[in-house]
């Protein structure tokens, strides 16, 4: 048996004891937490030799698979890795890292390594076993799915998922998307229909009637019927754009008149606006000429009190000699 730890993709082998040419004896069992999202498979190589297993699901969770002598066939080194493929889109695929171990020799007699992947003797089990178990039952339609799943119908319109045979029908030709009958869309398929008259138009000896045409050909040709058949000399005639050009100029002014155009030349009876101050009357009496100050005391020559620092170019304010002649009053008070 061996046991091979499983987290998160990364897989390490913890026990390994297997003999070469063991049959249906020894296990290969993965341990760790699994996502429902996958189903689980297991590559096993042997040098050039590799097989593609099916994993079981285990009652506590993990996942296992049984070796058979022709999977064993060889001692010496075998590499395994995990495969886990989304079940709602198989296209969607995750890998885990190679771990190694080794099949230790035997004596027995030769056998042979699988010739065919063992996921598909798995299936072919799992087919037959399903069929006998519902022989008592009418299965009326089989079919592949996009998933690659192969689905039975039976009678009373129940179905049964049987389990994926890893064929990508994705990029098949649906049956439904054109009026050939067969359901095999394979070229040669269309092209053997096609040979037997199946899917073919046959055109009248007097052509083909215009009914016979798709709506949007039928459309296309009315207005071939209607257009002009051959050249017109239009030599002479006004240009359409200089025509169109002036017949809205001509529009456009019939439907403004009597409106205002937005400028102020357009307007009548317009106030006369003043040009120069002269045309203005001064009924304020501003002063309309030059003042002489010639002899008036400059303004910044104003004190607000005096001191032996005072000057004859300064003069004080009235509130400055205010309190001149009442600090003399209190002088004189003082003194009496």
């Amino acid at each position: 048996m061996i046991r091979i730890n499983f987290d998160n993709f990364r897989i390490k082998v913890i026990k390994e004891e297997l003999q070469q040419f063991d049959n249906k004896t020894d296990d290969i069992i993965f341990e760790g937490n699994f996502s429902d999202e996958y189903t689980y498979k297991m590559y096993l190589s042997h040098k050039n030799n590799l097989d593609l297993i099916v994993l079981t699901k285990t009652n506590n969770g993990n996942y296992k698979t049984t070796l058979t002598e022709t999977q064993l066939a060889f001692a010496g080194l075998y590499k395994i890795q995990l495969l886990a493929i989304d079940k709602n889109d198989n296209t969607k695929k995750k890998h885990s890292n190679i771990v190694t171990f080794n099949c230790l020799e035997s004596m027995s007699g030769d056998t042979h390594w699988v010739t065919i992947p063992t996921e598909f003797s798995q299936f072919e089990t799992r087919l037959l076993g399903y069929i006998s178990s519902v022989e008592s039952e009418l299965i009326v339609h089989a079919e592949i799915d996009v998933n690659g799943h192969l689905i039975f119908t039976f009678a009373d319109g129940s179905t049964a998922d049987i389990g994926t045979v890893m064929i990508d029908v994705s990029s098949k030709q649906d049956k439904t998307d054109n009026s050939l009958e067969t359901s095999d869309k394979t070229i040669v398929g269309a092209i053997n229909e096609l040979q037997i008259g199946k899917g073919t138009y046959s055109k009248p000896g007097s052509g083909i009637p215009k009914s016979d045409l798709s709506s949007n050909v039928q459309t296309s040709l009315d207005k071939a019927d209607t257009a002009l058949q051959s050249h017109q000399d239009v030599s002479g005639k006004a240009d359409k754009t200089y025509v169109d050009t002036e017949l809205a100029k001509k529009v456009e002014k019939e439907q403004g008149k009597g409106l205002f155009s937005g400028s102020y030349n357009d307007l009548t009876s317009k106030p006369a606006i003043p040009t120069k101050t002269s045309d203005l009357t001064n009924d304020s009496g501003f002063i309309t000429g030059h003042q002489d100050i010639s002899g008036k005391e400059n303004l910044s020559n104003k004190v607000t009190s005096v001191s032996s620092q005072s000057t004859d170019v300064q003069y004080p304010t009235a509130k400055c000699l205010y309190d001149i002649v009442g600090d003399i009053e209190s002088l004189l008070n003082a003194l009496r």
